[in-house]
């Protein structure tokens, strides 16, 4: 007989009410949204504080995926750095949130693919955008949902199986999925971040109490920087740059996480919110007046600042010798004690990812159906069918998933590593349609694939793609301490800039030009002077350069000073983690300053016309709306591009 001792009752126990919470929420989500174009079309149907609270919690699942300490256990506090992504990844949220839900009600997109596609008048950009939803859905969502599945293998003792755990998480995922829809999603989120949120504050209080306290933690941790032994590359930053071949194909001079590794890696971060799940997020909010607070406040500092604090204490931690060095070595510590407190942490950390997953898989139906097949196969589908083939596909793409993680995990982390940077290269195209910076609109497909391009080739997935079909690069994953999504964003602006330079006396799309007079309506320049506006930007830069750039190896010893021939802290804590933190500090700031005083993020009531843009109207023979022609051009362009791959493998393999 299973005892209340156990940790099995209590996971099922709550595992029962985590279910009853996202079947309420789906069942009020049917209802308000009970039409089928209700659940197709979500813009401006959420209300924004339920959307700026799912934003916010969504900036946990980079951390969760890269295992961040783990990663200062093993790296020391150079990697430490990384943390800063807590301020990178609203930053794009800033630059483009506010404009893409005013383009949006004004052209009627309701999707990024369709922005791409309508707006940009570029077709193979909406590919782009469905396929880089699919690799979210298919290998990040299938990485979230096997990690906790994991962990609800081990607090269980072994007693529901791993494979069991994961199809049961999948199976409420597509529950509300299916039935709520982004409302649904969005409602039943909010709720579970309130317990995600409560659940991330008593981790860290008990983490410390495990510890001894603060004191005692950076005694610990000065303990190991005054050891006999060399451990300096655990407390400094390696460098700027070190132009070796790559992770595995050359070794580098002490740790790899130089200044350039560092800003390679944080960037990434930038391509969360570039990701098409959020431009899903961010049209479906009823108004524009809470992207400031929500991405300032309660994104960057209340969310942040937790997983940021968090994560550096169970590095610090796994640094020093401990045990608890993950969040999951830290549920098994609870669970010995207090299983029904144990099985509270599960679910409030499963709460923070929760949402996000739902979407994803949301974003990648809805993007494959409405825009991809609707658009260019089937035009003339009815929206009960358009509704029920997004809710049978959401249902395929939850089992590919799954299967794909329990079949092939190795490829699935791969996968998982590269879609930050590849969505990453949808931004300068998405700073295109919402800023005033004279890119010319020809040149951000361009960057684009050539950005996917370097990504592939700069990374291990791309690599070993590579070597399937026989051709062996000479340089490994991250050459020169350069992660792909810095390769791949420098190869993308470079070539926007200089597309947009021979091409700037053309003359633009007709869309580019109602795009343009829109902007200059509702995004008016602002009020501030021009040497305000200068000063802003300037900081800006220099907060890139010394918090995550190659300013950030001063932090090395800034708050360091010599003692009898030997270094002594100042502040009584390694002064890199100080300078980390002084830059987190003033990182908030800074999006404070550019989300209201540069009007970024700010409210905007600016009347605009609404367009609402039809979709694409297609020509030729049809079976029924139905174009035959362009499925059989598409499925033997497919098999031609398999038969190759196939034929160079046997080849040169």
């Amino acid at each position: 007989m299973i005892s209340l001792d156990s940790p099995v009752v209590w996971l099922f126990a709550l595992g029962s009410g985590f279910f009853a919470i996202v079947l309420y929420w789906a069942h009020v989500a049917q209802k308000q949204g009970s039409l089928s174009s209700a659940f197709i079309d979500t813009r401006s149907s959420v209300p924004s504080f339920t959307i700026a609270v799912i934003i916010a919690a969504a900036s946990f699942v980079p951390f969760y995926t890269i295992g961040f300490s783990q990663g200062i256990a093993q790296n020391g506090y150079a990697y430490a750095a990384i943390c800063l992504g807590t301020i990178i990844i609203p930053m794009a949220g800033l630059l483009v949130f506010k404009r893409i839900w005013a383009i949006s009600a004004n052209f009627g997109t309701r999707t990024q693919a369709s922005l791409f596609d309508e707006v940009l008048e570029n077709t193979p950009m909406a590919v782009l955008s469905a396929g880089i939803a699919l690799f979210f859905a298919i290998a990040l969502c299938g990485r979230l949902m096997t990690g906790f599945a994991l962990q609800y293998h081990m607090l269980t003792d072994g007693t529901f199986d791993a494979v069991y755990s994961l199809f049961l998480i999948a199976g409420v995922i597509a529950v509300l999925t299916v039935i709520g829809g982004m409302r649904g999603i969005a409602y039943a989120g909010t709720v579970q971040t309130a317990l995600g949120l409560m659940v991330l504050v008593l981790l860290t209080v008990f983490t410390l109490y495990s510890v001894g306290g603060v004191d005692a933690l950076l005694n610990r941790v000065i303990d190991l920087q005054t050891s006999e032994e060399d451990p300096s590359h655990l407390f400094k930053v390696s460098g700027v740059v070190q132009f070796t071949l790559g992770i595995g194909a050359e070794g580098t001079a002490g740790s790899s996480w130089t200044a350039a590794m560092i800003f390679s890696t944080s960037i990434a971060f930038l391509g969360l919110h570039a990701a098409p799940v959020f431009y899903l997020y961010a049209v479906s909010s009823e108004g524009n007046g809470a992207f400031g607070a929500g991405l300032t406040w309660l994104t960057a500092a209340l969310f942040g600042g937790i997983i940021a604090v968090l994560m550096l204490i169970l590095g610090s931690i796994g640094l020093t010798g401990g045990s608890l060095v993950s969040l999951t070595s830290v549920l098994q510590e609870i669970s010995r004690t207090a299983p029904w407190f144990s099985a509270v942490m599960f679910f409030g950390l499963l709460s923070l990812v929760f949402a996000f997953v739902a979407a994803c898989f949301l974003a990648a139906a809805q993007l494959l159906i409405v825009d991809i097949y609707k658009r260019y196969y089937h035009s003339g589908l009815s929206e009960e069918l358009t509704t029920t083939s997004i809710r049978v596909l959401i249902v395929v793409l939850v089992l590919v998933s799954v299967l794909a993680s329990i079949t092939a995990p190795v490829l699935m982390a791969e996968l998982t590593a590269i879609c930050l940077p590849l969505s990453l290269q949808l931004l300068p195209g998405l700073v295109a349609l919402t800023h005033r910076f004279g890119i010319a609109q020809r040149s951000v497909p361009v960057g684009a694939f050539l950005g996917v391009a370097v990504v592939m080739v700069t990374s291990t997935f791309g690599i070993r793609a590579l070597e399937f079909i026989g051709l062996d690069l000479p340089w490994g994953p991250s050459p020169w301490t350069i992660h792909p999504a810095g390769w791949g964003l420098f190869a993308n602006c470079a070539a926007v800039g200089v597309i947009s330079v021979i091409m700037r006396y053309r003359e633009p799309g007709m869309m580019w030009k109602k795009l343009a007079r829109m902007r200059a309506v509702s995004f008016p320049q602002i009020s501030e002077s021009r040497r305000v506006i200068s000063a802003a930007w300037s900081v800006a830069l220099a907060w890139l350069f010394l918090a995550i750039g190659p300013g950030i190896v001063i932090g090395n010893s800034m708050f360091v000073r010599t003692v009898r021939r030997s270094e002594e802290n100042i502040l009584g804590m390694p002064s890199l983690l100080i300078w980390i933190l002084l830059a987190w500090f003033c990182g908030v700031a800074l999006l404070w300053f550019l989300a209201y005083r540069m009007q970024l993020a700010s409210s905007s009531t600016t009347p605009v016309e609404q367009l609402n843009l039809q979709y694409k109207a297609t020509s030729g023979s049809s079976m029924g709306s139905m174009r035959t022609d362009r499925m059989a051009v598409t499925i033997w362009i497919s098999l031609g591009i398999a038969s190759v791959v196939t034929i160079l493998s046997w080849v040169f393999s």
